[in-house]
Formats: structure tokens, sequence, C-alpha cells
């Protein structure tokens, strides 16, 4: 599953890149505190539509320029969007397993699910 407040982030910090602009000059177009625009360039703060209008803007390109998926794109886990810019090797070692476990229940819910075995042309078994 892609992450897409990742993948904009990251064509956002790109863009900036090539016109050799940065954060806080973004900032201060957007009137947002500059902890916020880092919030939003590291993908751990979504960006709103008008948000995401006023930055093409800035950026001189379009919205869809800023949400489309490279084709080298890294996903990585969604967790970190949620928990933040973990700090100990211990912390993402946790995180990590948890994405594992959590990727683990969904397949085995998925295969487990009537709607799956109403789909199969025949039970499984174990021969």
């Amino acid at each position: 599953m892609t992450n897409m407040n990742e993948v904009i982030a990251k064509n956002i910090s790109n863009r900036l890149n090539q016109l050799g602009r940065k954060q806080n000059e973004l900032a201060e177009s957007l009137t947002l505190p500059k902890q916020t625009v880092s919030k939003m360039l590291s993908g751990t703060r979504m960006i709103s539509a008008p948000e995401l209008t006023r930055i093409a803007a800035f950026c001189k390109t379009t919205m869809e320029a800023l949400v489309a998926v490279p084709d080298d794109f890294q996903n990585s886990s969604l967790l970190k969007v949620f928990m933040g810019k973990v700090q100990t090797a211990q912390g993402r070692k946790g995180i990590e397993t948890a994405d594992k476990l959590i990727d683990l229940y969904l397949f085995h819910a998925k295969y487990q699910s009537e709607e799956f075995k109403k789909g199969c042309s025949k039970e499984w078994t174990d021969e």
C-alpha cells in the first residue's frame, strides 16, 4: 500500500531542491509555522487540498505533479505516519515488528473470510 503522505512529501522536497528553495521559504509563503511544514515534508502530517494548491503554486508546478507516485517509490511503514519520528533503535524495531504482525493478521483474515472462500472453486484441504 502506498503512503500518499510520503509520496507528496518527497515530491514537494524534490521540487524545492530543483528550484533551490528552502522549507522556511515555503513556511513563510503558506503562513505556517516551520515545524508544521517540517512535518508535512517528513510525511507525518497530512496536507489539505487548499494547502497543496498553494504549495503547487509556490513550487511552480501542478497538484497532479505533486501527487504522482514515482515508479521507483519505496513504500514504508504506514505506522510511521501515526507514530511520528521514532528516536531509538528499540522503538523502530518495535514499530517494524508491529507492522509485520499487522500484515500477517490481515493476510490470514483475508484468506479465512467467507467472501474469499466463496470465490474459491473448492475448499482448501491439508492433503
